[in-house]
């Protein structure tokens, strides 16, 4: 598995983060047609959902696994998946949220240039907002 992508990483917990919504917005002005996303947020419910499963199994609603996924849910979300098309009739997909931004593949030659070279030159792009000091 090969996998190219932006990561948010820090010697403390959570001091940075991309908006997945403008993330997307950024990914479709570079890509263009390009890009397939349907902008579904594809962590909604996922802790509805993994404590009905939990339920259904009798596991307790404060085990674990139910809190851990509310939290991935919150913390993470929105989640959304992706296309690119690399060729006429040949895609790789890639996934955004909160904390990062990556397409990974089985093989290296899955991702041909121009298109993963115009993707490491998009996260390349990626910045901390600037800095303004009010006063």
């Amino acid at each position: 598995m090969t996998s190219w992508g932006a990561f948010v990483r820090s010697e403390r917990p959570l001091v940075g983060c991309f908006c997945p919504v403008a993330l997307l917005h950024e990914l479709r002005e570079a890509f263009g047609p390009a890009l397939e996303c349907d902008g579904t947020d594809r962590l909604a419910g996922h802790g509805e959902r993994t404590a009905r499963t939990a339920a259904g199994l009798g596991i307790r609603p404060d085990s674990p696994v139910v809190l851990c996924a509310a939290r991935n849910e919150v913390q993470f979300g929105p989640r959304y998946e992706f296309r690119l098309r690399v060729g006429p009739s040949a895609f790789v997909s890639g996934t955004l949220d909160r904390y990062s931004i990556r397409v990974a593949c089985e093989r290296e030659a899955d991702f041909p240039e121009p298109v993963r070279g115009q993707f490491l030159a998009f996260l390349a792009s990626l910045q901390l907002g600037g800095v303004r000091v009010d006063g």
